[in-house]
């Protein structure tokens, strides 16, 4: 992945946690965060960057792994916070 993101930088971010939510079985978690990002060199968030990020994270050996991640563009009329 080294050489991928070496020529295609990911934007800085900033991000809310919105809920985290443990499934039924105990063992599976659910996040849900809202995303701000701007590109480097930029001095403010570029509202055509913001995203609404779901991950979903299965307990195994005693570590978190990520089983499943979405990253939806959002637009946040009126809402800058």
């Amino acid at each position: 992945m080294q050489p991928i993101f070496a020529q295609h930088p990911t934007p800085l971010f900033v991000g809310k946690v919105r809920e985290v939510r443990r499934m039924a079985n105990g063992q599976t978690l659910l996040l849900r965060v809202v995303a701000g990002m701007w590109p480097r060199g930029a001095s403010e968030l570029n509202p055509d960057l913001n995203a609404v990020q779901t991950m979903v994270l299965s307990l195994c050996d005693g570590a978190y792994r990520i089983e499943m991640f979405q990253n939806t563009p959002a637009a946040f009329r009126g809402w800058p916070e």
